[in-house]
């Protein structure tokens, strides 16, 4: 995106590492994997902080009294947000595990440090948070993000729904060993477990370069395109701070 306006995609490569395989396009489409936690997640909860629906500083308990951790009075909303849960496990270990039980080790898994103090980048913060979101709201995460997000800002070719396209219009992520070519279905092995149950707010979010832009353009115009706006400056600005001064380092 150039100051101007005018923007320029150029798409190279091939679906496959064959020879034979279709060239990617500019309106292919591909698995865009942990970008499922800003789009739509994290900016769904942003635009119910700006619109007081939600704060910072509530409670998660309020929002998912399921939680059972023994720190579940003092887990804030801005903790997901900012990854300063240390659930200290990857949710991939647990891929074969049914949906419920999945969920349940999320509510109440022990954290090895107490809430803000570490930064930890972990699904399953991000499958909180998407929870809090439907739950404020009354609705499914799909349906939300596209009457706030995707119509709005045109972002046409991006959805939680993959097989509402042809499987050629679809790049393929690779070869897993547990599921063979993975194609038009999530790649991330806890999501994929979890779509049998739900709408999964950590991966699963299909999508096309240009769409994106679209998303960029409006964080670049401080929360603000083609005349309507999505976040106020205020917030968007404070994206833009360090909110972690005190975490102790971690992975």
């Amino acid at each position: 995106i150039r100051k101007n306006g005018e923007r320029s995609v150029e798409s190279s490569g091939n679906f496959t590492y064959e020879k034979s395989a279709p060239f990617i396009k500019n309106d292919s489409i591909f698995d865009i994997a942990s970008i499922t936690k800003t789009i739509p997640t994290a900016t769904l909860a942003l635009q119910l902080i700006d619109r007081g629906q939600l704060s910072l500083d509530d409670q998660l308990i309020k929002f998912i009294p399921e939680s059972k951790n023994s720190d579940r009075d003092q887990i804030l909303i801005r903790h997901l947000l900012t990854y300063t849960l240390d659930f200290d496990f990857k949710l991939s270990d647990h891929k074969d595990k049914l949906p419920d039980q999945i969920l349940k080790l999320i509510f109440n898994t022990e954290f090895k440090y107490p809430p803000g103090t570490k930064f930890y980048y972990a699904n399953a913060s991000a499958i909180l948070l998407g929870l809090v979101v439907e739950r404020a709201v009354g609705e499914q995460l799909d349906k939300i993000a596209s009457r706030q997000i995707f119509h709005p800002l045109k972002m046409n070719r991006t959805t939680f729904h993959p097989e509402q396209f042809s499987k050629d219009k679809i790049v393929p992520t690779e070869i897993d060993n547990w599921r063979g070519l993975v194609q038009g279905v999530v790649h991330d092995e806890s999501a994929y477990t979890l779509q049998k149950k739900m709408v999964v707010s950590s991966a699963g979010l299909f999508s096309i370069a240009p769409d994106l832009l679209n998303f960029l353009e409006m964080m670049l115009n401080r929360g603000k395109l083609r005349d309507q706006r999505f976040l106020s400056e205020n917030l968007v600005d404070s994206l833009l701070k360090n909110h972690l001064p005190l975490s102790i380092e971690g992975s």
